[in-house]
């Protein structure tokens, strides 16, 4: 597996992976894949150039991405937040996401101190993981994705840096 930073040259191949990751999981990320087909891949590429995006790769393929959003404000650049986390079926369990998470904190300029990741609250696999990784859940927000009429509530996590 080859863990290498996204740029907007990879644009098309990450809102793949995007599509997918909405498609099977309508419930665990925000956004439609209907947003997203929308979406030029221009704006994607300029978004991604912005923020830290990494892909996990076996071979050609894709199997993960995880980005990371510095703020722009001195006041909170001490805080990062991850998003867009994605382990394909087939792939899970093996260690990506640690793998992704360790060059994503790696890459952070040394002026993060803390990151922090929302996930949704009926992901435990997902939580789990993140709990091994060292982060600690401080909260709850309550019904932040609607999907077919029914309420998801997000699990708020947040690991600080040895730094």
């Amino acid at each position: 597996m080859e863990i290498k930073q996204l740029t907007g040259k990879d644009a098309e191949l990450y809102k793949a992976i995007r599509l997918e990751m909405i498609d099977k999981h309508p419930d665990a990320f925000g956004g439609t894949v209907e947003e997203l087909e929308l979406l030029d891949l221009s704006i994607l590429g300029m978004h991604m150039e912005h923020d830290l995006v990494f892909g996990a790769f076996d071979g050609e393929d894709m199997i993960a991405t995880a980005a990371c959003n510095l703020n722009d404000s001195p006041k909170i650049w001490h805080m990062a937040t991850l998003y867009c986390v994605y382990v394909r079926e087939g792939h899970q369990g093996q260690g990506v996401t640690s793998r992704l998470f360790k060059t994503i904190f790696e890459a952070l300029p040394g002026y993060v101190e803390q990151i922090k990741l929302s996930v949704a609250a009926n992901n435990e696999p997902a939580i789990n993981a993140y709990e091994k990784l060292g982060f600690e859940r401080y909260g709850t927000e309550p019904r932040v994705i609607k999907w077919q009429d029914r309420y998801y509530d997000l699990i708020l996590m947040m690991k600080m840096l040895d730094k």
